[in-house]
Formats: C-alpha cells, sequence, structure tokens
C-alpha cells in the first residue's frame, strides 16, 4: 500500500510502514520534525521509498495534490485532535483528500483528553461518509491511561470506510 500520514510529528507511525509499506509520505507543519524524518529516511536507506513535507492541514489543496501524484491508498492520522486546537482546517483537508481520492482508506487514533472535544470532532468526521452513514466509521477502544497535561484519557483507533465519491 502507498501511505500518507498527516501531523507526523516525529513519524513513529511512518517509520513503522516503512517495513510494510511500498511508499511512505509524512507531512508536518514542523520544519524541525520534516528535518529530522528526511534524516531518518537518509540513514536507513528509505530515501526511494520514504519522503517528508513541509505541509499544513490549511494546505488542502497542496496535500490532495500530493496525495494524488504519490498515488496514496491510506492515509494515517495519529494522536493529532488536542483540546484547544483548531480542528476545522484537519476536517476540511480530510474532506478534500477523500473527494480527490476515491478509494481512500482513513484510519485515525485519537486520545479522548477532553471528551466533549473529541466526540464533537468525531461527529464532524462521520459527516465526511454521508453516503455510508456515521455507523461505517470503525472505532474501538484500545488503550485507557493518564496524560500528564489532561489527566485520565482514553485512546480510540478509527476506520473510515473508502470514499466512493469524487468531486473535483
Amino acid at each position: 500500500a502507498r501511505v500518507m500520514e498527516l501531523g507526523a510529528g516525529l513519524g513513529l507511525p511512518s517509520l513503522l510502514c516503512c517495513g510494510l509499506a511500498s511508499r511512505v509520505v509524512s507531512c508536518d507543519l514542523n520544519p524541525q520534525a520534516v528535518a529530522k524524518l528526511r534524516e531518518l529516511y537518509t540513514a536507513r536507506g528509505l530515501g526511494a521509498t520514504a519522503t517528508a513535507h513541509q505541509l499544513s492541514w490549511t494546505e488542502a489543496g497542496a496535500l490532495a495534490e500530493l496525495a494524488a501524484a504519490e498515488r496514496v491508498e491510506v492515509l494515517l492520522l495519529a494522536d493529532v485532535v488536542y483540546p484547544m486546537k483548531e480542528t476545522a482546517s484537519l476536517l476540511a483537508a480530510l474532506a478534500r483528500l477523500r473527494e480527490r481520492l476515491p478509494g481512500l482508506t482513513t484510519l485515525l487514533s485519537i486520545t479522548k483528553r477532553d471528551t466533549a472535544h473529541a466526540d464533537q470532532f468525531l461527529a464532524e468526521l462521520s459527516a465526511l461518509c454521508p453516503d455510508e452513514g456515521p455507523a461505517a466509521m470503525v472505532g474501538a477502544e484500545v488503550e485507557k491511561g493518564t496524560d500528564p497535561l489532561y489527566g485520565p484519557c482514553r485512546v480510540f483507533v478509527y476506520s473510515l470506510p473508502p470514499s466512493n465519491r469524487q468531486v473535483c
């Protein structure tokens, strides 16, 4: 599979995917994180199959074009929703990617640090699957723990069904 990770940070999920995917495209806004990922890919001899790009969720068009050019099949987001962080641009980017790439599978892990915020995000996320309905978004709790800043939290993993619609 060809994988794109949004909000990659230092890229642990991306690095894990390098052993499984034919292509890994990591994206993050932080230039230091992107530089570190590029160094890691080069040091591990992954430069031919893995790339890192400095892109923001607010650059939905650029993300969609990169994903299309790379023929991405799986979109990966790991722990990208935090209380007090704006999520509208992330949702817009996800919508644009799903419109541009019919058949895209989206995998998301979310830590519920603030249940109300996380549940609102998930409700808005399920709206990206209007043809399939909210029940099509499969989720499972995988861990309970304590975040040092936010206190008790629960980690969930979700899978959105592939989009069957193309809107350009």
